[in-house]
């Protein structure tokens, strides 16, 4: 993906007045509630700020097709820090297994953080939720500059936050995260496994029936049978007395 220094984004902020607002993009459960320094463009604002957009370096279909094909969630530009933010999130064969990086503790989590990011330096928690950190450094036309990169998988859903700029800063990052909650959503069951569940009540269910119609037999039939012992018992006890 095409990013720009970090003179770049302090241009940008001179250019443009800063709006702020609580966000939260469809489809992703991600609630974004960022401060008055924040300018964020999600997939339904790119028109109203393809200026802004242009100025990145980006036509306003190429900086769309980032969101519908690049999984892109939010593009957030920062005025304090002219720092840029890439939200990302996606399922994947290995974030719909894991389900939720949180619930692995000790050796188990730390594995997992290498297979996200082979270049991990620690895994930090951040409102209830783990995330895998790694730091890397990028050289293109524009200059060098960092990225902070920070990994977790919640609701089967790997989510990335990218923060872009010339000094990284781990606390104003950790600040941003706590911003950005991540809703836990609760599974719903597919069709498949509806299907599934629905056939493995009735088989129980025809198991237990027939548990106790076999059980019913069987007692019925030693009731009989002690009932035919006593009648045999009965007859021969009347034969002696005669």
């Amino acid at each position: 993906m095409k990013t720009k220094a970090c003179a770049l984004f302090l241009a940008l902020m001179c250019l443009f007045s800063v709006t702020a607002f609580a966000a939260t993009p469809s489809d992703v459960d991600i609630s974004l509630n960022l401060g008055e320094e924040f300018f964020i463009i999600t997939e339904d604002s790119v028109s109203k700020n393809e200026e802004i957009v242009e100025n990145l370096g980006y036509t306003k279909s190429s900086f769309k097709a980032l969101f519908v094909e690049g999984s892109l969630v939010a593009f957030i530009l920062h005025a304090d820090t002219k720092s840029q933010i890439q939200i990302r999130a996606e399922e994947t064969q290995f974030s719909k297994k894991m389900e939720d990086l949180s619930l692995l503790q000790g050796d188990n989590l730390w594995s997992v953080a290498k297979e996200l990011s082979s270049g991990a330096k620690g895994v930090v928690n951040i409102e209830d939720t783990a995330f895998v950190h790694s730091v890397s450094q990028i050289s293109d036309d524009a200059g060098n500059y960092s990225v902070s990169q920070y990994i977790t998988i919640k609701n089967g859903r790997l989510y990335t936050f990218n923060f872009y700029s010339n000094s990284p800063n781990e606390s104003f990052e950790q600040q941003v995260l706590s911003a950005a909650q991540i809703k836990t959503i609760k599974k719903k069951a597919t069709l498949t496994e509806t299907v599934v569940l629905i056939l493995m009540s009735v088989l129980i269910l025809g198991f237990v029936v027939a548990m106790g119609f076999l059980i019913f037999s069987i007692v019925s039939q030693i009731r009989k049978n002690r009932e035919d012992n006593d009648v045999r018992e009965f007859v021969r006890i009347k034969r002696r007395k005669f």
